[in-house]
């Protein structure tokens, strides 16, 4: 049996119309010691006659197709780890798009630089996926666990890829029952766990933004996952990254409710919504401390909500309007 270097796991959820595209998009791949594993979590579409149909397609790379009822993108992601056999892991989001040196580029980056995580840069731009030479830079643990603090809006877990040891070795896994930042969670503890990490100065992962996604439905309180798993993360990091902590325990939990303010002001119709939403968490206690967050954008805004959660709402929706 051909040795698989590479596990691709691929959660679907009503996706069957995206199933051809990410397909080509392996099929294209520059590496070919790879196995794809799909996870199909209950859909109600056509989902299911599509992944059954690849099995009798000619691929160069083996498919696995697994079918379980609907539990959430962290519990497809976890049987289709538990499913593969490869050295390496990634994760794959059916409706995006990755570069065709993709697998390639993070597995030599994994090799040549004797780590056991590769990150890549997400784009919003298929035009960036055009293969080309990437610096890599290395970091220490620390120094990662910082860029992700404050300036992880570029990393994914789908850009992403990981010795299988990393899972192994501490039994991690993404966190069942929550839909929100459940793979941010898990990257946070994945980082921490490191001593070394490679980061390619590449953008390799295209994400959609797709409309029908948990990120692009409408606001409703279990927004308040990523609150609740950040602040188990606090206990977390104290033993594994204790040097990094009081930044993480500052800031991580601060940003979160930044993020939900955001998109409250951007996608609640009246300032009274708003107003009604917001008062669920703690919003001024919290971003008090993002006023000295290093980036501009966040701590004035931050300030602003402080001064009138009115003036806040208003300029915000002005700006977006603006930008488009």
């Amino acid at each position: 049996m051909k040795k698989i270097a590479v596990s691709v796991v691929v959660p679907v959820y009503n996706g069957a119309r995206f199933v051809p595209g990410i397909i080509d998009c392996l099929d294209q791949q520059t590496m070919t010691s790879f196995e794809v594993v799909f996870v199909n979590d209950g859909s109600q579409d056509d989902t299911i006659s599509v992944l059954d149909g690849l099995m009798k397609e000619a691929y160069s790379f083996p498919i696995k197709v697994i079918h379980q009822e609907n539990r959430g993108v962290s519990a497809a992601r976890n049987a289709g780890l538990r499913a593969s056999i490869g050295d390496y892991i990634c994760f794959v989001d059916v409706d995006d798009m990755i570069s065709a040196d993709y697998l390639e580029v993070l597995c030599q980056t994994l090799q040549s630089a004797g780590v056991r995580v590769a990150v890549g840069n997400i784009t919003r731009d298929m035009a960036d996926l055009s293969p080309a030479e990437a610096e890599v830079q290395e970091y220490s643990s620390v120094e990662f666990l910082r860029e992700f603090l404050y300036r992880g809006i570029r990393f994914s877990v789908c850009a992403c890829m990981f010795a299988r040891e990393c899972f192994e070795e501490k039994n991690l896994s993404f966190p069942e029952g929550f839909r929100y930042s459940e793979d941010v969670y898990l990257l946070w503890q994945l980082f921490a766990s490191e001593e070394r990490i490679a980061e390619i100065k590449r953008k390799i992962y295209y994400y959609y933004d797709n409309p029908a996604s948990a990120m692009n439905k409408g606001l409703d309180l279990e927004r308040m996952d990523a609150i609740v798993l950040m602040k188990k993360l606090e206990g977390i990091l104290a033993e594994a990254a204790p040097e990094f902590s009081p930044e993480f325990n500052r800031y991580a939990v601060a940003r979160h409710h930044w993020s939900i303010l955001w998109q409250a002001a951007i996608r609640l119709p009246s300032f009274k919504a708003f107003c009604e939403y917001c008062r669920h968490f703690e919003m001024r206690k919290e971003l008090r401390k993002l006023l000295d967050y290093p980036e501009k954008r966040i701590s004035l805004s931050s300030a602003m909500y402080i001064f009138s959660p009115r003036l806040y709402y208003y300029f915000l929706r002005a700006f977006m309007k603006l930008k488009k």
